[in-house]
């Protein structure tokens, strides 16, 4: 086998290896754009209830988690602002 010879097979192998490689790049491709609207629109949870948001629309927070955010003390302790955000966390603020 002369260097001519060789060198003539490998260029059809790397245009074989080349087709090769764009036809799994195309075949990903297309699986993707198949799998990722299933999974996007797929119901995982299936919690569809709408979340209740505390925020009035074009108002700004409820009466109660504005009272409770006029309460707010800069000078409390660790364990004050622990209650304090324990009751926010509840009130859902």
């Amino acid at each position: 086998m002369s260097l001519e010879e060789l060198a003539d097979k490998s260029v059809v192998w790397e245009a074989a290896v080349k087709k090769l490689l764009k036809s799994f790049a195309a075949i990903g491709a297309a699986i993707g754009a198949v799998l990722m609207p299933l999974i996007m629109w797929w119901p995982f949870n299936g919690d569809t209830e709408p979340q209740e948001t505390v925020v009035i629309e074009n108002w700004g927070y409820s009466p109660q988690c504005s009272q409770l955010f006029n309460t707010i003390n800069w000078g409390w302790s660790e364990e004050q602002w622990s209650k304090w955000e324990t009751i926010r966390k509840d009130m859902r603020c």
